[in-house]
């Protein structure tokens, strides 16, 4: 049942793509989200699948900021992607916001535990495919600044 209704959610993803590069942004948003349910274990910038989804860039600043903190929890104390800390994300959509040779910005709205909520998603285009590049959400409009700062201090 939940398999189905995430092909049902990546077919939805998919049938709104209009761009060559809404082609490219479909499936990665549906791969990302998909470990947002209830079930899932979300997605870390520092976990097993890291390089698979964040630029290296990002993943230094997130490696940099867990040896600050120690062992401690660090700068950013809640998951990024979803801008939260418990999930169980449904109806996940996205509006690509723009785009140029490096980057395309994504407006990601989902509703979380019957809230809805977004984040807005800076991927880079690199040899590998569309990395995270940086994340915005209410609490920080780009998680980058927010560790670049935490380093500078």
């Amino acid at each position: 049942m939940q398999r189905t209704g995430f092909i049902a959610a990546a077919l939805c993803l998919a049938a709104s793509a209009s761009s060559a590069e809404d082609a490219r942004v479909a499936p990665l948003v549906a791969k990302i989200y998909r470990n947002f349910d209830a079930n899932g274990r979300g997605l870390q910038p520092l976990g097993k699948d890291a390089k698979a989804y964040f630029d290296d860039s990002l993943i230094r600043l997130f490696k940099a900021d867990s040896k600050r903190a120690g062992g401690e929890v660090g700068t950013i104390d809640y998951n990024p992607l979803c801008s939260c800390q418990d999930f169980d994300i449904k109806n996940v959509s996205f509006v690509e916001r723009s785009s140029d040779d490096k980057t395309i910005i994504v407006d990601v709205t989902f509703e979380n535990s019957a809230a809805q909520d977004g984040v807005t998603l800076v991927l880079s285009k690199t040899k590998a495919g569309l990395r995270i590049f940086d994340i915005g959400d209410k609490q920080a409009p780009s998680i980058r600044k927010v560790l670049s700062q935490a380093a500078a201090n």
